[in-house]
């Protein structure tokens, strides 16, 4: 959970804020919480682009999912007080992008301007060139930013 910022520096082209959100915010579910922010200007304010939350055991139970830890994991011997049933597994809930909320983000922080105030072409990062399947027709709009 904690290696969200890198990526975010390796591969994007706009300001972005991760937070630990506070427990009032979170849901039932939810022992820890991360949001990505996008700064997008059109709004003038930071938009979500990416969510990730630890929710323990909250669901396995729910779900009824367990499993069987392995011999090296298993002391050997039990206290009494010690479950006799198999533990529940713990579960990461997330968000990898909210795609729309992305492209926003990707074109209003890309856009850069000629001279005279036009905007003259997008500036995108270099990560999402294997992608792009536009060709060139005459104007190169498209600048890959490493």
């Amino acid at each position: 959970m904690n290696d969200l910022p890198s990526v975010c520096d390796n591969h994007t082209n706009f300001f972005y804020s991760v937070l630990d959100m506070p427990s009032e915010e979170l849901g039932a579910s939810a022992y820890r919480k991360y949001d990505i922010e996008a700064w997008m200007p059109g709004r003038g304010s930071w938009g979500e682009v990416s969510s990730l939350s630890n929710c323990t055991d909250f669901q396995s139970r729910r779900l009824h999912v367990r499993y069987r830890p392995s011999k090296s994991d298993i002391p050997t011997e039990l206290p009494a007080s010690a479950p006799a049933s198999l533990p529940f597994i713990h579960t990461l809930n997330g968000t990898a992008a909210a795609i729309p909320r992305l492209i926003v983000a990707l074109l209003e922080n890309g856009v850069f301007f000629s001279k005279d105030g036009t905007p003259a072409g997008l500036s995108l990062p270099v990560a999402l060139k294997p992608f792009w399947l536009s060709r060139h027709h005459g104007r190169n709009v498209i600048r890959w930013d490493s």
